[in-house]
């Protein structure tokens, strides 16, 4: 009989990946793999389907990801805003400096949500009821 790939404790960030950064994980097994990594939910269970790929090889699969401290993946882990490439994180270990990376600085993120602004002119007012009605908007944003 072959031996099985047992999981262990820390298969538990497969899952915190695929809950919380789905797209990162897509993203690294699609590089990586040429597939998505999709589990089989309870339901599907129940109902007799099995997954392509067993949770045990899915967590070492995902685990060799992880390695490569520059992949998406492990980026969304550890927090991070975007996951640079090996030179510019080369060039800031080179450099010395003991700020804050830029990778991490959640203040001047591009992708982050708009911060809602309260002290709108009436006039600002009046133009964005113009093109919520040319658009057909009707949320109130």
């Amino acid at each position: 009989m072959g031996r099985g790939i047992r999981t262990g404790p820390k298969s538990i960030l497969l899952n915190a990946l695929w809950q919380h950064h789905r797209t990162a994980l897509a993203y690294d097994w699609i590089k990586a793999y040429g597939q998505v990594y999709k589990p089989v939910t309870l339901a599907a269970w129940l109902q007799g389907q099995r997954p392509v790929i067993d949770w045990g090889l899915a967590w070492q699969l995902t685990k060799e990801i992880l390695k490569d401290h520059t992949s998406h993946s492990y980026m969304a882990l550890t927090g991070a805003v975007y996951a640079p490439d090996g030179a510019e994180q080369a060039i800031w270990l080179l450099a010395g400096q003991h700020e804050k990376r830029p990778w991490f600085d959640t203040t001047h993120d591009p992708l982050r949500q708009p911060a809602h602004v309260h002290n709108l002119t009436a006039r600002q007012r009046e133009d964005r009821e113009r093109l919520k009605q040319y658009f057909h908007i009707e949320d109130d944003l």
